[in-house]
């Protein structure tokens, strides 16, 4: 297996086991998950699996915050993180 199969393979891995605790509200061990991921870099997929987590726990601030975190390490901001800012801005409450 090539270097870059098995780093990618982590990466899926990793977005696959936050998006797992992001559904089931433990989004504390979602977020020691993005800090284990260490130099791979979380990619669009993992910052909208962590902002629907946060907009299921009612975080507007911190989810409006991780998008201008995504931009500052480096991760443009892509349609999904969007779409989980617009869909938490029609919730009612």
């Amino acid at each position: 297996m090539r270097m870059s199969d098995e780093m990618l393979q982590r990466k899926v891995m990793y977005i696959t086991l936050i998006g797992f605790l992001c559904n089931s509200e433990d989004l504390e061990k979602a977020m020691e998950v993005k800090q284990v991921m260490g130099t791979r870099r979380p990619i669009a997929v993992t910052y909208a699996l962590l902002m629907e987590g946060l907009c299921v726990r009612g975080g507007c601030m911190a989810m409006e915050k991780m998008v201008f975190d995504m931009e500052y390490w480096g991760c443009k901001p892509e349609a999904v993180n969007y779409r989980v800012l617009m869909s938490d801005s029609g919730r009612p409450g």
